[in-house]
């Protein structure tokens, strides 16, 4: 897909799958906030991550079983109301070392993080 725009945040002590889904819910935000809502429900949008678990949470395969995570597939769930399709994709962090990239720099205090 394209880049649309590249931006990173902190989020502090998380668990790796609460800053995937707090990627996916920030990504999400600012596309909206981009184009706005009457754009978006016409977008069919692929989310690609490097976490099999959020991936296969999000399109049904697996329950959440880690409590903390339900407030943000909530979020995700909600978000997702604005958009016309939106899939999620599990991509091995192997395959994927742009996205790669950009965590590690936002751990190092660069810039961006999420890349969408």
């Amino acid at each position: 897909g394209n880049t649309i725009k590249r931006f990173g945040e902190r989020l502090g002590i998380k668990t790796n799958n609460e800053a995937e889904y707090s990627a996916i819910i920030a990504a999400l935000q600012k596309v909206k906030a981009l184009y706005g809502k009457e754009k978006t429900k016409k977008m069919a949008i692929d989310m690609r991550m490097d976490s099999e678990l959020a991936a296969k949470q999000l399109n049904g395969v697996y329950k959440i079983e880690e409590e903390r995570l339900f407030p943000l597939f909530i979020k995700v769930w909600n978000l997702k109301m604005d958009f016309g399709k939106i899939s999620f994709s599990h991509v091995p962090r192997a395959q994927n070392k742009k996205a790669d990239q950009m965590v590690n720099e936002a751990l190092d205090g660069g810039s961006a993080a999420t890349l969408f």
